[in-house]
């Protein structure tokens, strides 16, 4: 038979251990790290999959204060998630980007944002966060000149751009003229 001093430390621990199983559900649940395809960059530097205006709150309670979304123009509901977006008081910025057919131009402009918003804490999103993590590495070792082999760490999380052609074709187009432009 057990002591009853025992007994109440066994019913203590399982107590305590329903109460960090529903605290970790909790947070869990509440974290930017349930982001779709979430990958951290840095402190100050996150990219994701598709958000919805549900995710909102958190970001904000994260200290998100700007999303840039990558996505294709013709994606509809990026209207509504910029409002809702400034409606917490996160700036929102979207730059159009063709999966099929990336630009120079969408890249300039991604660069911008940015740079724009460099002293805050950014969320870059796209679909898949293919495309998010396609520009966020560009921006990475373009303008901030970070080791490509450092920045690639976070872009094979979640995809390989070397497996498509027009993907592979644009990063040495970007690695090219902004080569250029440096000079």
């Amino acid at each position: 038979m057990l002591s009853k001093s025992f007994e109440r430390s066994v019913i203590r621990v399982f107590l305590l251990s329903i109460l960090l199983c529903m605290y970790i559900s909790t947070y869990g649940q509440n974290s930017i790290r349930r982001l779709k395809n979430y990958v951290p960059i840095s402190e100050k530097l996150h990219t994701c999959g598709q958000i919805t205006g549900d995710a909102l709150d958190v970001l904000k309670k994260e200290g998100v204060k700007a999303i840039i979304s990558v996505n294709a123009e013709e994606f509809g509901a990026i209207e509504s998630l910029k409002r809702q977006a400034r409606g917490q008081g996160i700036d929102f910025v979207n730059v159009p980007v063709s999966w099929e057919d990336p630009t120079i131009s969408s890249l300039e402009d991604f660069f911008e944002a940015m740079d724009k918003y460099q002293e805050v804490e950014i969320l870059v999103h796209c679909q898949l966060n293919w495309r998010a993590s396609a520009y966020v590495y560009l921006y990475r070792t373009i303008r901030l000149k970070e080791s490509k082999k450092e920045a690639q760490k976070a872009l094979r999380k979640i995809w390989n751009p070397e497996k498509y052609d027009a993907w592979n074709a644009f990063f040495k187009q970007a690695e090219k003229h902004f080569s250029e432009i440096d000079k």
